[in-house]
């Protein structure tokens, strides 16, 4: 009698496990059901199984069809195994209380169809299987507890207003990849939360208001050339400041306008730090906003008008920093945490500084002439006469004499500032590293040995 309440049992899971086992099943959920019929998936929804609760798709099930969970508002999770290679459109729409979607591992699914989470209001996440290479239209809009997404290499579409009015949503991540990648028109419209976002470089085409009114959207990064083709007002009504991010050596954008803009929006352009990473100048502000893994030296670009708040907040890799005249300001905390900052060029007069701008244990280079800076220390700095050299190192000025008294670690070239009168007895002795001197027509003498054994 035992054996057969067992072997009954057994059968019951086998009918239930796969839909090779019967034409029809019937699949229950913690409570309602859904139907799966050689292999496809169906019934669920409000209006047929009602499915509550958690669904788990039996294993050899190869699709979620259109419409399957529509308005199942009681579904709270959903497992896929990894034979499901589809899910239809409306799959689960209006599913709002749908919070987790778990997909098994090695999973096969290649496309999420139109509308298939629209309206999942209570989703928070979801991992998008790395095979998917399409995401439809209206995929996941109105999808507004969602907070972030990372979109697989594999994906080649994602389709108009696939995640638009996910108002939660904050982070979208591009996995790496080299497959060409199409943007929907009004694919993110309205996503508030959203702040920055990077466009991959197989990004071919962002559509038609495709991040319209992402009105949070300050910073968009291009990891590569501009995309063949952007539909209009793609980048309407971000907030007041938003830019482009573009990279030193990518073409394509055509910048146009006073001030300068690409698409509708701002630009910030890249500049690289003598030790690698990258720095961004706004063409329209004509200030530094930003760094990306700079360090070594860095050369503010002549007309650059300020640097400012955070711009290089814990760059630890930065060693000196050259500021041109220009330069009027340096806002809050730009340099603060730079740990590895010592000398900081001035080429002009001192620029007003906020709160915590420079770090303590540094010191400031000006040039004779300059004004602002007092007998020192000036902002935490210690004060002494000084110019850069583009290799690096710096050729040190005696402020009471105006004369270039010596140089330390030079490499490169060196332009002797306006105002120096002379150059003293050894000064480039041996600077083997030094290729070129640029001496100004202030400059009246030159010291005996001033460039003896300076082989460069």
């Amino acid at each position: 009698m035992l054996f057969g309440v067992v072997l009954l049992a057994c059968l019951a899971c086998l009918l239930v496990s796969g839909a090779s086992i019967a034409s029809a099943t019937t699949v229950p959920c913690t409570t309602g059901s859904f139907d799966v019929s050689a292999g496809r998936v169906t019934g669920g929804g409000a209006s047929s199984g009602n499915c509550s609760g958690v669904a788990e798709i039996p294993e050899g099930a190869t699709s979620i069809e259109s419409s399957a969970f529509i308005g199942a508002t009681g579904l709270t999770g959903i497992r896929i195994p990894s034979s499901v290679t589809s899910i239809g459109d409306s799959a689960f729409r209006n599913a709002s209380g749908l919070t987790t979607v778990t997909f098994a591992e090695g999973s096969n699914l290649t496309s999420i169809s139109s509308q298939a989470f629209q309206n999942t209001s209570n989703l928070t996440s979801i991992t998008i299987p790395s095979g998917v290479t399409s995401i439809g239209m209206n995929a996941f809009a109105f999808a507004t507890s969602l907070s972030s997404i990372t979109i697989p290499s594999s994906v080649t579409t994602i389709g108009n207003h696939a995640f638009a009015n996910a108002a939660g949503l904050a982070t979208v991540t591009f996995a790496s990849g080299s497959s060409p990648l199409s943007i929907g028109d009004s694919a993110f419209q309205s996503d508030t939360s959203l702040t920055s976002i990077t466009i991959p470089s197989r990004v071919t085409s962002i559509g038609v208001s495709a991040f319209a009114a992402a009105s949070s959207l300050a910073r968009v990064f291009f990891a590569g050339d501009a995309p063949a083709t952007v539909g209009s007002f793609a980048f309407s009504g971000l907030p007041v400041g938003a830019a482009a991010y573009i990279l030193p050596d990518s073409t394509g954008f055509a910048i146009s306008g006073s001030p300068p803009r690409w698409n509708g929006i701002a630009v910030a352009m890249g500049v690289t730090c003598g030790g690698g990473g990258i720095f961004y100048r706004n063409l329209g502000t004509g200030s530094v906003s930003l760094q990306q893994g700079c360090g070594g030296t860095v050369v503010i670009p002549s007309g650059v008008t300020g640097i400012e708040a955070n711009a290089f907040k814990n760059a630890t890799g930065v060693t000196s920093v050259s500021l041109p005249a220009s330069v009027s300001s340096i806002g809050a905390s730009a340099f603060e945490g730079a740990t590895s900052l010592g000398d900081v060029f001035f080429a002009g007069n001192a620029p007003t500084v906020g709160a915590g701008a420079l770090p303590g244990g540094a010191t400031a280079y000006r040039v004779p002439g300059s004004t602002g800076f007092g007998a020192g220390p000036w902002s935490g700095l210690v004060v002494a006469g000084g110019v850069p050299c583009s290799g690096g190192g710096r050729v040190d000025l005696n402020l009471g004499t105006d004369v270039a008294t010596g140089q330390t670690s030079c490499t490169g070239s060196v332009a002797i500032p306006t105002g120096v009168t002379g150059i003293a007895d050894d000064a480039f002795r041996n600077a083997a590293g030094v290729t070129s001197v640029s001496l100004p027509a202030s400059v009246s003498s030159i010291g005996a040995s001033a460039f003896a054994g300076a082989s460069g």
